[in-house]
């Protein structure tokens, strides 16, 4: 009973059983056989589109809850995310904050440290023992209830400021951290739409573009 066909009718089924293994056993040698599987080929696409139909109607009241479902979630979810955003961005804030302090006072230190060691030499004096280290935010912190010890996870980036200055590709300098066995790699990628544009309008006319094809991709119709 597992695996028992529930929603398909059996006719229904017998009949796309039969379509189906004509499909795969019939051979086409003249202009009358392709007529004849021509038939037969609007009759698979028909009885596909029926099923599809069929099981897009089934479909429809789960789809329909489960929606109602989400919506519900999403008055608890939806608020609870912005929550996260907000009190992230305050963390965010309150490092960078202090971060700003603790590059302020290493450098304040460190210019004293000059000071003082410029004013050892001038005197003959040994030079002065370093200051403390300075504690970067960025180490982290202590969460209280738990005793985690939070830190900055920092993923790399990049984006776009001036598209004019994009070379075509770059040439990897020997030494750098690059992949191995790379001396240049492409930094555009073709422009899909722009193409595809062309393509279109270009019809029969061989290609415009060096290094790329057109071509038709035939499909068989029947109307």
């Amino acid at each position: 009973m597992g695996n028992e066909i529930t929603h398909i009718d059996k006719v229904e089924q017998e009949r796309a059983g039969t379509a189906i293994t004509r499909a795969h056993e019939v051979v086409l040698k003249t202009e009358e056989d392709m007529g004849w599987a021509s038939d037969d080929l609007a009759t698979l696409r028909k009885l596909r589109k029926d099923f599809e139909k069929k099981l897009k109607d089934l479909c429809q009241p789960f789809k329909d809850g489960i929606e109602a479902l989400k919506a519900e979630f999403d008055t608890i979810i939806n608020p609870l995310k912005a929550a996260e955003g907000v009190i992230d961005g305050k963390i965010t804030a309150c490092r960078r904050a202090l971060q700003a302090e603790a590059d302020k006072l290493r450098r304040e230190q460190e210019a004293e440290q000059r000071r003082l060691e410029v004013e050892a030499r001038k005197a003959n004096q040994p030079p002065p023992p370093p200051p403390p280290p300075v504690i970067d935010a960025a180490r982290g912190f202590k969460v209280p209830t738990t005793g985690a010890k939070t830190g900055v996870m920092k993923v790399p980036r990049w984006r776009v400021v001036d598209e004019s200055k994009v070379p075509m590709t770059i040439i990897f300098e020997q030494g750098g951290k690059f992949p191995k066995g790379s001396e240049s790699r492409p930094l555009w990628v073709l422009n899909d739409s722009a193409i595809t544009e062309i393509r279109r309008s270009w019809g029969d006319q061989p290609s415009p573009i060096p290094g790329i094809e057109f071509y038709y991709d035939e499909t068989n119709t029947v109307r």
